[in-house]
C-alpha cells in the first residue's frame, strides 16, 4: 500500500500549479500593521470633585507704592495663578490671562494665608485658594462635579441666623496682615448675632466692614467677646480687634 499511496501523492502534487514563495509574498499575506491592535483612545477625563477646585501652595510676591496696594495685588496675583493651575489640572486650554480681575475674583469662594511676610512696600505670601466649583467648572467649560451642587459651608454657616430685624454697623477692623484678617472673619462668622460680613476694603493696619447683626449692640459685643474679639466705639467710630492685641 505504501508505494501506491506515494504514487498518488506524487501525481496530486504534480497537478498543482507551482507558486514560488518569496519574502514579498509572505509580507503581502500578513494582516495590515496594527490591525489586531486597539485604536488609540483619548485618556479618560479627570474625575472632578469639590476638592479639585482647591489650589494650595500658591506663591505671590508683589512690590507696590505702599503695603496696602502690595497686599491687594498679591492676593489678586495668587487667585489668578491658582486659576491658571486649575485650567491645567482640568485638562483645558488656559485662558485665565484673558479674564479681568473682577471675573477671576467672582470665581473665588474663599482663601487662606499659609504664610506671609511684608514690608512698607512689599508683600510675600503663600495662599490656599478655594474656587466655587459650579461657577468655575462652567467658566472652564467642564461639567460640574456631582458633589459641587452646593459649595462647602463657610465657617459658622450651620449656626442659627438671628431672629428679628437685622441692623448694619460700619466697623473699622484692626488688622496688620491677611492672616490676622482671615482669623477675625472666621470668628465673626461663628458669633450668633452676626448675620453677614461685607468687606469694604482690606488695608494695612485697618480694614473696614459692613457688619449685619441681629439683636442689640450689647448682645453683639458679648457674643464677640466670647470669640476673643473686642467691639467698642471710639469718637463715634466702631472698632473691632483681636482681644489679644493692644488697641491702637
Amino acid at each position: 500500500m505504501r508505494p501506491v499511496f506515494g504514487l498518488i501523492l506524487a501525481l496530486l502534487l504534480a497537478s498543482m500549479p507551482f507558486v514560488p514563495v518569496t519574502a514579498q509574498s509572505v509580507m503581502d499575506n500578513l494582516p495590515p500593521e496594527g490591525a489586531d491592535e486597539p485604536a488609540d483612545t483619548p485618556p479618560p477625563p479627570p474625575v472632578l470633585s469639590a476638592e479639585t477646585f482647591t489650589v494650595k501652595d500658591v506663591n505671590a510676591d508683589v512690590t507696590a507704592d505702599n503695603a496696602s496696594h502690595a497686599r491687594d495685588q498679591a492676593l489678586m496675583q495668587a487667585e489668578r495663578s491658582a486659576l491658571s493651575q486649575l485650567y491645567t489640572r482640568m485638562g483645558a486650554t488656559d485662558v485665565s490671562a484673558k479674564l479681568s480681575d473682577d471675573a477671576v475674583a467672582l470665581l473665588v469662594q474663599s482663601f487662606e494665608v499659609q504664610s506671609e511676610k511684608q514690608s512698607s512696600v512689599r508683600y510675600i505670601g503663600v495662599f490656599t485658594i478655594h474656587f466655587k466649583p459650579a461657577a468655575t467648572a462652567k467658566k472652564i467649560g467642564k461639567s460640574a462635579p456631582a458633589d459641587a451642587a452646593a459649595p462647602p459651608p463657610a465657617p459658622g454657616a450651620d449656626k442659627p441666623m438671628p431672629m428679628g430685624p437685622v441692623a448694619h454697623l460700619m466697623v473699622t477692623v484692626q488688622t496688620d496682615s491677611l492672616a490676622a484678617w482671615t482669623q477675625i472673619k472666621r470668628r465673626l462668622n461663628t458669633a450668633p448675632p452676626v448675620a453677614h460680613v461685607d468687606v469694604i476694603d482690606l488695608g494695612r493696619g485697618t480694614s473696614h466692614i459692613d457688619l449685619s447683626y441681629g439683636g442689640t449692640i450689647p448682645d453683639l459685643q458679648n457674643a464677640l467677646t466670647d470669640q476673643g474679639l473686642v467691639l467698642r466705639q471710639v469718637n463715634n467710630v466702631w472698632q473691632l480687634y483681636d482681644g489679644s492685641m493692644v488697641p491702637r
